[in-house]
């Protein structure tokens, strides 16, 4: 496998879906290097990378002040703030 630099979430954002996947799987086994793993975990461990990305996104917003986070009916719900606005 090959070797990869210490990342940020800012810069997996611009990577590619190939490459974040590669970067999670390799970082994946460098915290057990002496376990296989099933093709099953390495996908679960990519779907859950995935979604921690979103809700970082999601807490991005609301900590900026884009986004304002409520209740609906017992569920966590999310809207863009009046005159909120995502900067690149």
């Amino acid at each position: 496998m090959n070797e990869i630099k210490p990342t940020t979430l800012e810069k997996a954002f611009d990577m590619d879906d190939a490459e974040f996947e590669q970067t999670v799987i390799l970082r994946y086994f460098e915290s057990q290097p002496d376990k296989s793993a099933s093709e099953e975990e390495l996908e679960t461990a990519v779907k859950w990378a995935r979604t921690a990305m979103m809700d970082a996104v999601l807490l991005d917003g609301i900590l900026r002040g884009y986004m304002r986070l409520r209740s609906q009916n017992g569920d966590v719900a999310f809207q863009l703030a009046e005159g909120g606005h995502f900067a690149n």
